[in-house]
């Protein structure tokens, strides 16, 4: 077993979730919690998990509706795949590569749509929706993720943005198309502790897992360029615990 030490001296509620229930811990001071290490899982939902949920229930996309999610192959993306999946949400993923094509549609994703390969994405959108989508959560952090974006919808639908791209740019979305569109734009960051509850609650049921790209620390530097080209899926983590002779491994809970 591996004990995890969590200073809690600024915060009085802590929820963990732990095989699938709930340890409540009400203190001010540092708490020894062992956990065997595939029971802390649940612990990427309260992070990128409960991201990617808050930002489709702000969509207001209802079941039966479609979704685009530019980045689905990534940390945020593949949550946001599977929540929009268990929320009865119909999926467009957009992602680049054939790996994240076959990961994006294991987890339930109905379209895919590769960046590499695909000449004229607002096309291929509108081909498959007819009248553009219901909603748009922005989890690609780039620009050419935020470009296009007012032209995938359809009238009355929401752009939520999540993903943060370096520099000084608009959502593509002039006045003129804002108020024919009746478009809404708005961000994300993350949400509340029922939003927490909610979340962890799909994950107990079976419906949302992590997938997690594991290094040692001698794989910093390596990760970080993989990430940083949009080839790694899933979420990227250190093992603090892991032998430097370890390697990159991947857990493949949904493939």
């Amino acid at each position: 077993m591996f004990q995890y030490f969590i200073n809690i001296s600024s915060v009085f509620f802590l929820r963990i979730a732990v095989d699938q229930n709930i340890i409540n811990v009400n203190s001010a001071k540092d708490i020894e919690i062992v956990l065997q290490p595939t029971l802390t899982l649940p612990i990427q939902i309260i992070c990128g998990g409960v991201t990617a949920y808050t930002a489709l229930k702000r969509s207001a996309v209802k079941p039966g509706q479609r979704v685009v999610l530019p980045g689905a192959g990534g940390g945020l993306g593949h949550f946001a795949v599977q929540y929009a999946k268990a929320m009865d949400m119909r999926v467009i993923a957009i992602d680049g590569g054939a790996e994240k094509e076959v990961l994006g549609k294991n987890l339930g994703a109905e379209h895919y749509i590769g960046f590499t390969t695909e000449k004229d994405i607002v096309a291929k959108v509108r081909d498959i929706t007819t009248l553009g989508a219901h909603g748009i959560i922005v989890l690609a952090a780039s620009k050419s993720g935020y470009d296009a974006v007012p032209r995938f919808l359809r009238v009355g639908s929401t752009v939520v943005a999540v993903g943060l791209p370096k520099g000084e740019f608009s959502v593509g979305a002039t006045p003129f198309r804002l108020v024919l569109g009746k478009l809404n734009i708005m961000g994300s960051v993350t949400g509340t502790l029922n939003d927490v509850d909610e979340a962890l609650e799909f994950n107990a049921r079976g419906l949302v897992k992590p997938i997690l790209v594991r290094g040692s620390m001698r794989d910093i530097n390596h990760l970080s360029e993989q990430m940083l080209a949009g080839k790694v899926f899933g979420r990227a983590v250190i093992d603090l615990w892991a032998s430097l002779e370890e390697g990159v491994c991947v857990d493949r809970l949904m493939l």
